[in-house]
């Protein structure tokens, strides 16, 4: 299969993005440039706990496409979060 590109895309093989990624997944490396955070600050079992709970009670909604805009669900969650920041917004802002 051949591509036909836009003659603005680089003949390159290069992927600067990757060459980033494969020096800051270095556990000798405290990388500022890929934007990876550190794993052992991952929330893992407040996150499996509450997925547990998101799939347990709406599963096949939450696997399904929603509209572009988002899930109206979860936009209001986010205007709640903000009102609860000092953010004044409403649903159609989100």
């Amino acid at each position: 299969m051949t591509y036909q590109y836009s003659q603005r895309v680089p003949e390159s093989d290069e992927d600067p993005v990757g060459n980033i990624l494969k020096v800051a997944g270095s556990p000798s490396v405290i990388s500022f440039a890929g934007g990876l955070p550190a794993p052992e600050l991952f929330p893992i079992a407040a996150l499996k706990k509450v997925t547990n709970e998101v799939f347990d009670q709406s599963g096949r909604q939450a696997l399904q496409y929603s509209a572009a805009i988002g899930h109206p669900g979860l936009r209001q969650q986010i205007v709640k979060r903000m009102g609860r920041e000092g953010v004044d917004t409403q649903i159609e802002n989100v």
